[in-house]
Parts: C-alpha cells; sequence; structure tokens
C-alpha cells in the first residue's frame, strides 16, 4: 500500500506545538532534532525561541514558556538532562531572554534546579535584568503604576540570600539616580 510522506516537523514547528498536542512519532522525532542542534549550537534554540516571540501575533508568548514547554517534552522523552548544554554555554542569553519577573525566575529554577546558583550569579551580574524584575512585579491591582521597591521586596522574599545584591542594585538605580526612597 502506498503512504504519502508526511511532512516532517522543524525543529521550530516542536518547539512551537504544546507538549500535549503531539504524537509520540513528532515527541521523538523533534527531540532528537533539538538533540542535534544542542550537540552542534545550543544558543540556537534561543534563536528560534526568539522567532516563534516575534511572529507570535497575539504577542503573548513568552521564551520562558517556551522553553518550560521544550524541557516537559524533553523530559516525556527521557532526555531533559541534555538541556545542561544550553545552560553552560549559553547562561547568560538564558537569563536575558526569558526572566522578565520573580515568576520567571522560579520557572526556570523549577526547569534546571541544578543551575540556582549559576542563574542567580548571573542575573545579579546584570542589572539591567534585575531593573526590568524591578519593573515587572506588580500588585494584582489594575491600573497599579510601576512601584519598583515591589519588585525588591518580592525578590527578598524568594530570595534573601542575594537580598544585598539586589539592595545595592536599587539603590543605585532608582535611590541614588532617581530619588526614589525606600
Amino acid at each position: 500500500m502506498f503512504r504519502p510522506h508526511k511532512k516532517e516537523m522543524t525543529a521550530r514547528e516542536f518547539i512551537e506545538k504544546l507538549t500535549e498536542r503531539l504524537t509520540d512519532e513528532e515527541l521523538e522525532d523533534g527531540c532528537k532534532k533539538i538533540l542535534s542542534i544542542l550537540e552542534r549550537n545550543p544558543i540556537e534554540i534561543l534563536n528560534i525561541i526568539n522567532t516563534i516571540i516575534c511572529d507570535d501575533e497575539y504577542g503573548c508568548t513568552f521564551a520562558i514558556y517556551l522553553l518550560e514547554d521544550l524541557y516537559q517534552k524533553m523530559l516525556t522523552n527521557n532526555c531533559s538532562n541534555e538541556l545542561d548544554k544550553l545552560f553552560d554555554k549559553c547562561l547568560d542569553v538564558v537569563v536575558e531572554a526569558c526572566i522578565f519577573n520573580s515568576f520567571d525566575l522560579a520557572i526556570l529554577i523549577k526547569v534546571m534546579p541544578n543551575y540556582k546558583d549559576k542563574m542567580m550569579i548571573c542575573l545579579l551580574s546584570n542589572k539591567d535584568c534585575v531593573i526590568r524584575i524591578f519593573e515587572n512585579e506588580k500588585e494584582k491591582k489594575e491600573g497599579q503604576e510601576i512601584n519598583p521597591l515591589f519588585g525588591l521586596n518580592k525578590m527578598q522574599q524568594h530570595y534573601p540570600e542575594h537580598y544585598d545584591a539586589f539592595l545595592k542594585i536599587y539603590n543605585e538605580h532608582y535611590v541614588e539616580k532617581k530619588g526614589y526612597k525606600i
């Protein structure tokens, strides 16, 4: 019996498609593609994620969710440890691309808990990323203005061992440069 050749899914299509919508065959083939990319050029994974975000007609896809779903796909296929290659070679880019608030940081730590200390060092060495976190933390009130102090307090609550470093960045950016009060 003749079967028409089924179009193979690209790495982008694999990353874009939610785990629960993949067939077992798509999952296996997609993971093989991802493993090949991780072996050759791990940053390409983030480039693919970035193109998905840029093409998102609704503007609601965030890198952290695509990376978390990719982790779930690879976990399902028993190869999630291969994401170490991405984190080993591109952690600074992962942090920059994926973390916009404390919730994103928590997801990233959940995905790769063995990298928490390295993530925090990388995050704290990127003042712009920390400031972005401060400015994207809001209480759950509609129309609330940005309150970076709320962001600082949220980071203190979740990562008290790094409070002094967060406080230093807050003071340099908001108190010294902008005249905010603590």
